[in-house]
């Protein structure tokens, strides 16, 4: 039988993980993980032990929560049991007979190939930010999906990927998200909590339900000082009487911090678009904090589906070449400047998204969408940034991405979640006062009649302006009239900078030897859409390479 030291040579290294060991199991685990109405991440392990010892296939995973990577040992059968959480945002690479937390470890790793770049994989994370479903940007790569269960059998003799079970949702989105806040609340992983607070909506139901169950914690927000999200972040931390803190990027040259934030990303994470979230959590490892409480996702309790499907939400026709077009890919990258083969590459690459987006499939469009975005989108999006706090050691909590959450939320007719009904509702009856605060988009979350009237007209120009922005990206070619999230934060003349680092050079210096980009690409070819990519990927191979 493996002993202790030789199942851990078999896993992959960090310093925050956890374990626990009987005579029948042996299990590991890298973030926070609640089953079984335990209180702590190392009783719901035991909790979910018996089970997975009894048989991985028929184990329900409906009810297990949290943002983790498990690796549980089965003495007996002596099988690798290996899985994320159900909303698959801790990324879990693996070759051959090896997993990896990080995608450069995978891709340094022995297997046989195993840093062959897969091209269609590379003009998708081009074309969209994201390489969707188990694929990576290599070849012999893959990732554990939010439905897998990967299994090593007989000490790594075989493989098999087996599909988790899960009970159907059959719950109101309130309802749902009021279960994950008191199972949260009630148990030891808030520890010392932060929440991610902004000018919107969906970290500040976030702080008003937390605050109503009586937790302590601080309140951060990252961004230039004269940002407007910046004061209104400050404003309601003021109301709360919390703690806040601001975090702007310290006076160092642009490039000593997009290296930094790479080294802690080491990943497929945009840095140019997130480096100062993930400077950010760095920052706050000196306070000491336990568990990031962040407000990924809460676009689905809106109508979601607004820029491509109104007013259409309930047609039974899928579109999902528009839906690729005018949410996925707005703006085209720039053909003249990819190499020969990258540009037959390119040709195809739209069907070639499209084909892997049919695997989500709802009732209607909006619900078709909102299944392409929980699924595919967020589990790249947010799982990249997630999985970096959670390998610095943060729990990190994030409710509207929590799986019951989000299928209660997309089984919500679209119609009920317009003009952010439902964050009205939630704030309107929770906390009252906080729902009248403005966001940066002038809008209020009250649901009183005269913030209601005040509000219609701005939401109608907010929509405009969303609208306007895609066509202009889809037509353009630039990004017009509208900014939200991490673009609105940044420091005037941050890409200006960016595009003047060495870590550009190094970036088009690689992508050209790995004629991904044509010899004569230059930075002022490539838009700000897919400056942080281009540079990402560019030093992600570098550092494969090296």
């Amino acid at each position: 039988m493996l002993t202790s030291h030789d199942l851990r040579d078999f896993l992959p290294s960090n310093q925050h993980a956890q374990s626990c060991e009987t005579d029948t199991f042996f299990a590991y685990w890298i973030g926070w993980i609640l089953h079984g109405g335990a209180s702590t991440a190392r009783d719901s392990v035991f909790s979910l032990s018996s089970r997975l010892l009894s048989d991985p296939a028929s184990c329900d995973f409906s009810d297990i929560r949290g943002i983790f990577g498990l690796w549980f040992y089965d003495k007996r059968k002596r099988d690798w049991i290996i899985f994320s959480d159900n909303a698959g945002l801790f990324k879990i690479y693996y070759t051959g007979f090896r997993t990896y937390i990080s995608l450069i470890d995978a891709a340094r790793s022995d297997a046989p190939k195993s840093a062959e770049i897969s091209h269609e994989d590379v003009m998708e994370y081009i074309n969209t930010g994201s390489v969707f479903g188990n694929k990576t940007l290599f070849r012999r790569i893959s990732k554990v999906r939010d439905d897998e269960v990967l299994i090593f059998s007989g000490d790594t003799t075989s493989s098999r990927i087996i599909r988790k079970s899960f009970r159907a949702t059959h719950t109101t989105p309130e309802r749902a998200l009021a279960l994950i806040m008191d199972e949260f609340s009630n148990s030891t992983i808030p520890g010392n909590l932060s929440v991610d607070l902004t000018g919107g909506l969906d970290s500040r139901v976030i702080a008003c339900l937390l605050s109503r169950r009586g937790l302590e914690f601080e309140t951060a927000v990252a961004g230039y000082e004269n940002n407007p999200d910046v004061h209104i972040a400050r404003h309601i931390a003021s109301f709360l009487r919390r703690p806040f803190f601001w975090f702007s990027n310290p006076e160092l040259p642009v490039d000593t911090c997009l290296r930094a934030a790479f080294e802690i990303s080491r990943s497929e994470l945009d840095i140019v678009l997130f480096h100062r979230a993930v400077l950010h959590a760095d920052a706050r490892r000196a306070r000491h904090i336990d568990t990031i409480a962040h407000g990924g996702g809460g676009e689905l309790l809106r109508d979601h589906a607004f820029v491509h499907e109104f007013p259409f939400y309930n047609r039974r026709v899928r579109n999902y070449t528009r839906m690729y077009q005018m949410r996925l890919r707005p703006m085209r990258f720039n053909k003249v400047i990819m190499s020969h083969d990258m540009k037959k590459i390119y040709e195809s690459s739209e069907n070639y998204t499209v084909d892997k987006l049919k695997q989500w499939t709802g009732d209607t469009a909006a619900q078709t969408c909102d299944m392409i975005y929980y699924y595919g989108r967020y589990q790249e999006f947010f799982g990249a940034t997630y999985s970096i706090y959670t390998r610095m050691g943060f729990n990190v909590f994030s409710p509207f991405l929590d799986r019951k959450v989000a299928e209660s939320c997309i089984m919500y007719p679209p119609w009920k979640r317009v003009f952010a009904l439902l964050h009205r509702r939630i704030l309107s009856s929770n906390c009252p006062e906080l729902a009248r605060f403005r966001t940066m988009d002038g809008l209020t979350g009250s649901l009183e009649t005269k913030d209601i009237l005040r509000d219609l007209p701005r939401h109608a120009g907010v929509q405009i302006r969303r609208l306007a922005r895609k066509v202009s990206e889809k037509y353009v070619g630039k990004s017009a009239f509208y900014k939200v999230g991490a673009p609105a934060a940044e420091m005037p003349g941050y890409r200006t900078r960016v595009r003047k680092s060495e870590c550009m050079k190094v970036a088009l210096d690689v992508l050209k030897n790995e004629n991904i980009l044509a010899k004569d690409a230059a930075e002022r070819d490539i838009s700000d859409t897919h400056l942080g990519r281009i540079i990402t990927l560019g030093l992600l191979i570098d550092a494969v390479r090296r």
